[in-house]
C-alpha cells in the first residue's frame, strides 16, 4: 500500500525530483518519465511508510485535573510518545489510530511529541 502525498513528500526530501506519483509506486520524472526502478527512488518507495503521523489534543485548553483525550495516528504497534518530558508507550491500533487520556496536576503548558509532530495542551487552574 502506498499514500501518493506522503511518498512524493519523501521523494523530494531525498533530493528527487519529480512531477509526481501514484497508489501503484508509479513515479514520473519532471519530463513524465516513469523513474520508479532507479535505485534511488526504489530506496525511498522500499521505506515509505504509509502512514501520516499526527497528535491532537481533542481540547487544547483544560483545567486542571480534567481529562484530556489526545488522539495519534501512525503505524500501528507499540510507539511512545513525550508528555511534558515523561515518555509514555501507546498501543496503536491496526486501524493506525490511538487514543490516550492525559490529566494536568497543574497549571502551565504541556508539550506532547510523537513521532516528530508536536502538540500543546493549556491547563488552567
Amino acid at each position: 500500500m502506498i499514500n501518493p502525498s506522503k511518498l512524493h513528500f519523501e521523494l523530494v526530501q531525498s533530493g528527487i525530483t519529480i512531477s509526481g506519483c501514484n497508489a501503484d509506486g508509479i513515479v514520473w520524472d519532471e519530463n513524465r518519465n516513469e523513474i520508479q526502478d532507479q535505485a534511488n527512488v526504489q530506496a525511498v518507495i522500499a521505506a515509505h511508510d504509509t502512514y501520516i503521523y499526527e497528535v491532537n489534543p481533542e481540547i487544547p485548553l483544560a483545567t486542571v485535573g480534567d481529562t484530556v483525550s489526545i488522539s495519534l495516528s501512525g503505524s500501528p504497534g507499540i510507539t511512545t510518545i513525550t508528555i511534558d518530558g515523561v515518555n509514555l508507550d501507546v498501543d496503536i491500533d491496526s486501524g493506525g489510530k490511538a487514543l490516550v487520556d492525559f490529566i494536568p496536576d497543574s497549571a502551565g503548558e504541556y508539550v506532547i511529541k510523537h513521532a516528530g509532530e508536536v502538540a500543546v495542551i493549556k491547563a488552567v487552574a
